[in-house]
């Protein structure tokens, strides 16, 4: 099989002029999404949401789109029918699978599950009981990958109850295997489409020592030399480097990994720079929408913000507290990790509160014990004025956006960030430390007072946490100018409606391309 310096003469052997089976020009293909989580079905993260969301309004768009993820253990038994059934070897085992297309409903464009018993325990990316990871992750997205080639393979043809696939988009490096199977496995010359990849997060990169890869019967095709990283085969470099067109979910967060956000992968981000393109995550408008929320005590819009004081009301409820409108109501909603910036709000927390008498805080989230434990301290120092609420709660994030003065957001890194774009939906105001997402999404007040959206950190420190908050709490004062800067943010546009017509032309741009301009892939 060919390295990569012959990649390009192998890909135009392989497509021969007929790149879409069945598609004539002018005529939308199906996008096929290759991942680990879709909304609302399998949800560990942001991942989720956008793999629910974008085939959707793709969809609505009139680009038909689906989506292949593994069928789990926890999942519920649903309405399904076969389309397909196949079967892979990997080292002295074969992995017999099916694939089911969902008849239930559960969204709005094609769903498919792929049943293996690799999948078979409850848990996404770990056990659900135990939080251990699986053993057999490698095998696990060996097969994923497999199960996508076969699927397109086969679609429209063998398997008539597939639409004809054009495009393969995976997520994440978990779909690294989609692309090694199509270049250098056993559907080379047989499977030829464009590979997307949508990177949400370069720090989870698959890491496998190369003896794991033996499993693959087409092992030695590898170039070695080309997906090493540290000694190991690095799955998201792989895909990366395959890849013929790479996305992330943030223009800033594009540039940030060429530079220093992609854990050790600078470097190979720099080499697919010519198409790499950052597009901003897009949200559910229809699902968050202040309007129209049955979590909402007071549904409101843009011009019936006082209704927000119900909402306040029927938290404190929630909460066992009695916060009424005097109060500046500030909260911290998601993952309790170092990156999210946790440990600069418990170091800045004491010094806030003592300066601001008036100031309220609710943490809603989970993550890393200490940290967890460092919040329940917190409130049992404040607990009038703190409430540490450390479990998911979707409804309680939703009461909560529509009640807040101030969403934080002081993260290290957040790639694109969905939080932030809530708040500004509802008529919060974000304080962000500005890297990635954050910095696309959110305009900061000290550079442009007529059409600031929030406000901006100047250093990622306890001290640059505080004073970003102290200058929100000096403009909430003003109640005049406060009103206005809610109404600004709520009428960003940041619905998938606006994200989806960024990838519409990066499809139309692959497909158009006459002849494939195979990437420039060096080591």
């Amino acid at each position: 099989m060919p390295g990569l310096a012959s990649l390009e003469v192998c890909r135009r052997a392989l497509c021969g002029g007929i790149i879409f089976p069945g598609h004539n020009k002018g005529s939308a293909v199906q996008v096929l999404h290759v991942a680990t989580e879709c909304a609302p079905i399998a949800k560990v993260g942001g991942l989720a949401d956008v793999v629910g969301a974008l085939p959707r309004y793709l969809t609505r768009e009139g680009q038909p789109a689906s989506v292949l993820i593994p069928w789990y253990g926890h999942l519920p038994v649903v309405q399904v029918r076969r389309v397909w059934q196949g079967e892979i070897r990997l080292g002295s085992r074969r992995y017999p699978y099916r694939i089911w297309r969902d008849q239930s409903g559960w969204t709005e464009f094609p769903l498919y599950l792929l049943e293996q018993d690799l999948f078979r325990p409850p848990g996404v990316y770990a056990h659900a009981e135990t939080g251990q990871p699986f053993a057999q992750e490698l095998e696990r997205y060996v097969l994923l990958g497999y199960a996508a080639l076969e699927l397109a393979h086969a679609a429209g043809d063998r398997a008539p109850e597939v639409e004809p696939i054009g495009i393969l988009h995976g997520h994440d490096h978990h779909a690294a295997f989609l692309a090694l199977g199509m270049y250098y496995g056993p559907f080379s010359g047989a499977v030829s489409r464009p590979f997307v990849l949508t990177v949400h997060n370069a720090l989870y990169q698959g890491r496998y020592p190369w003896s794991e890869m033996d499993l693959l019967p087409w092992r030695r095709a590898l170039p070695r030399a080309d997906f090493d990283h540290d000694g190991a085969f690095n799955a998201l470099k792989a895909a990366l480097l395959l890849a013929d067109r790479v996305t992330t979910v943030s223009p800033a967060y594009a540039q940030e990994l060429t530079e220093w956000a992609a854990g050790g992968l600078e470097y190979a981000f720099r080499m697919v720079r010519s198409r790499l393109v950052g597009i901003l995550n897009g949200i559910d408008t229809e699902r968050w929408d202040p309007a129209h929320d049955p979590y909402l005590a007071a549904c409101y819009d843009i011009r019936h913000l006082e209704r927000r004081l119900k909402n306040r009301d029927a938290l404190g409820q929630r909460l066992g507290v009695r916060w009424e409108g005097g109060h500046f109501l500030l909260a911290f909603i998601g993952r309790l990790v170092p990156e999210k910036g946790v440990e600069l709000l418990l170091q800045a927390a004491p010094a806030l509160l003592e300066a601001i008498p008036e100031a309220r805080l609710v943490v809603l989230g989970t993550g890393w014990s200490r940290l967890e434990e460092a919040f329940r301290d917190l409130e049992a120092r404040f607990p009038e004025r703190v409430r540490a609420w450390l479990h998911f709660d979707e409804g309680l994030a939703h009461l909560l956006y529509g009640s807040i003065d101030v969403l934080l957001m002081p993260s290290r890194t957040e790639p694109c960030g969905l939080n932030q774009l809530y708040a500004l939906r509802y008529g919060a105001v974000p304080v962000v430390h500005p890297t990635g997402g954050l910095r696309d999404s959110v305009r900061p007040l000290d550079r442009d007072a007529r059409r600031g959206t929030g406000f901006w950190m100047r250093a990622y420190s306890p001290a640059a946490l505080e004073e970003a908050v102290r200058a929100a709490h000096t403009y909430w004062k003003n109640p005049k100018r406060w009103r206005a800067l809610q109404r600004r943010g709520m009428r960003e546009d940041f619905s998938w409606t606006r994200a989806v017509g960024r990838y519409l032309a990066l499809y139309r741009e692959i497909i158009e391309e006459k002849p494939w301009n195979s990437p420039a892939r060096t080591s």
